[in-house]
């Protein structure tokens, strides 16, 4: 693994997100939530696997307008499997701005 991208989705397939109806607040949301998925990208830039990919937008994600990577970690314990841990970044529209939480993303690599 050489890279690690992600991307922005909608939901798909005519799925309705939670998100678009109520935010957690149970405030009416003005912006379409977008959910998000993570690729691994191999050292010849071709994916070759997704972690996760939003189907639906939980309505406990304040409905998201974007997202960014923040950091990600690997660790190899010893004789054992190679796993990482992604931080991603979650963005959506406060009533007093911006808020921004993280939500960890983990998995084997390989």
């Amino acid at each position: 693994m050489s890279t690690i991208d992600h991307g922005q989705a909608g939901c798909r397939g005519g799925a309705r997100c939670s998100a678009l109806d109520r935010c957690r607040h149970g405030r009416r949301c003005f912006v379409k939530a977008r959910g998000f998925r993570l690729t691994l990208l191999g050292q010849d830039g071709k994916p070759f696997k997704i972690l996760p990919e939003d189907k639906a937008v939980p309505g406990s994600r304040d409905c998201p307008t974007s997202y960014a990577l923040s950091e990600a970690y690997k660790f190899t314990p010893s004789g054992k499997s190679a796993v990482i841990a992604i931080l991603v970044q979650r963005f959506s529209q406060d009533f007093e701005g911006r808020d921004r939480c993280f939500i960890a993303v983990t998995g084997e690599p390989r």
